[in-house]
């Protein structure tokens, strides 16, 4: 799918671009890329999650959720 290539394609482009910083400034060079992997899990099951919720309890708790993005 076009979406797992941009993740994979994003993946990349950090180590590429910060595995040299990373290394000199905190010793390991995979370090923004495993943020980005921690990250990417905590979303995915957020989206699993919130996948099976009832649409009316959804509904129900919108006035909420949109507070809370403040």
């Amino acid at each position: 799918s076009v979406i797992v290539m941009c993740v994979i394609i994003g993946m990349v482009f950090i180590y590429s671009s910060s595995s040299v910083y990373a290394l000199e400034r905190l010793g390991s060079p995979d370090y923004y890329l495993r943020k980005q992997v921690a990250g990417l899990t905590l979303g995915m099951s957020g989206l699993f999650i919130v996948r099976y919720l009832p649409l009316s309890f959804i509904k129900k708790c919108v006035p909420w959720m949109f507070c809370a993005t403040f």
